[in-house]
This record gives C-alpha cells, structure tokens and sequence, in this order.
C-alpha cells in the first residue's frame, strides 16, 4: 500500500516544480531587428504584438555599430559586434531592450520573486555590465555583470528586492541597457522571465507535509 504522506509530498513537489514565471520576452519568430555601421544613424524597430507579457517592444543600436538579429522561427536575440561595424571615432557597442504596457503587467502573480536572463553562445572578450530599469509609476534600476570569457549557456538570476520601491505587480516598463563592448563580443539573450524562488518552491511543498501530519 502506498504511503498516503510520501504521495503527497511528491505530489507538491512536482506540482511545485512545474510553476512557471511570466514570460516577458523569447525573441521569437523575428528576423533582423536593427543593425548599423553608419556613424550618423541610431536605428530603432519597434514591434507591437509581444508573443510575451508586455504588448510593445523597442530594439536600438547606438551609434557605436553593432547587429541585432533573431532566426526567423527560432528563439534568442543575437547580438554581436565587430570594430568593422563602428563608425571611426567610436569602436565600442551599445543596445538598448525596452518593453513596455498601457496595462501595467503583474510580474509575481504565481509568487514569482526573481527576474531571470537566460544566455547562450556567450563570447566576451572583456566583461560586460548590463544595466536593467524597471518602472511601476516610480523607477529603480540595478546592475549585472557579464564575466569575460566563451560559455554555452549562462543565467544571471536578480532579486525583485534589489529594485527598491518597485512595485512588481503593475510593471509599465522594463529596459536592459549595455555597452562598451569589446570587438568581438557576441552572445545571444534567449529570454527574459520571472520566477520564484527556489527556496519558496521546497518550503511550499513541506509546508503541505506539515498540513498532512496535522490531519493524521
């Protein structure tokens, strides 16, 4: 006979296990999004119709030079950057992401509690850092670090607590922002999510195994 309490634990740590975040962006099913060598040009694409949380999302290369691009059908924002790209008296890459709603968007609704960027195919020849605002009415903003280097895949996990006075149930704007980059430089931004935390997850399931033991 099957134990009533292994059962159920296991149940809430699969049920647990299969809570999944907002999706805020995965690239999807866009081909070219902006690219520039022209000195004078900073192009934007603006593209309504996210297939993710926010209804309207914005695309700029600086005038430093660089190419945005998904594959058409496929997911992830490739970005690269080659000194052949810049215009003469700038060699450094810049991109700006803004997403943005009319209706604010709830970003913890299923007690999501982390920002989340997922990467692939990373080539950084000298550290990147990475700047992410966010706006609820008021606005905070905080800094992540891409470590130099080649890697298959990499994830940079950010606290809601770290955006103090944001409220993340009415989320109107999100920006990731980034430059200086080092010719060569190349990576692909797979998607941006929220998820909770994992901590929450195990102490949600044993949370359920206590209920069990009280009913016994």
């Amino acid at each position: 006979m099957k134990n009533p309490l292994c059962s159920s634990l296991l149940l809430a740590l699969f049920v647990s296990s299969l809570s999944e975040g907002a999706v805020i962006d995965a690239f999807s099913g866009i081909s070219q999004i902006a690219a520039t060598g022209d000195p004078l040009v900073s192009p934007t694409s603006s593209i309504s119709n996210n297939p993710g949380s926010f209804e309207d999302r914005r695309f700029t290369i600086e005038s430093g030079g660089g190419r945005m691009e998904t594959t058409l059908g496929a997911s992830g924002l490739n970005y690269s950057f080659v000194t052949e790209m810049a215009p003469s008296g700038n060699r450094l890459g810049y991109i700006t992401y803004d997403a943005s709603s009319a209706d604010p968007i709830n970003l913890m609704g299923n007690g999501e509690s982390i920002l989340r960027l997922e990467f692939s195919d990373l080539v950084i020849p000298r550290e990147i850092w990475l700047q992410i605002n966010i706006w609820s009415g008021n606005g905070n903003y905080t800094q992540v670090r891409l470590p130099e280097g080649e890697r298959a895949e990499a994830h940079i996990d950010i606290p809601f607590s770290q955006f103090a006075g944001v409220d993340f149930s009415e989320i109107d704007q999100i920006r990731i922002s980034g430059g200086r980059f080092s010719s060569g430089t190349s990576f692909v931004l797979k998607s941006i999510t929220t998820v909770p935390e994992p901590m929450t997850l195990g102490l949600a399931a044993l949370g359920g195994l206590g209920f069990l033991r009280r009913r016994r």
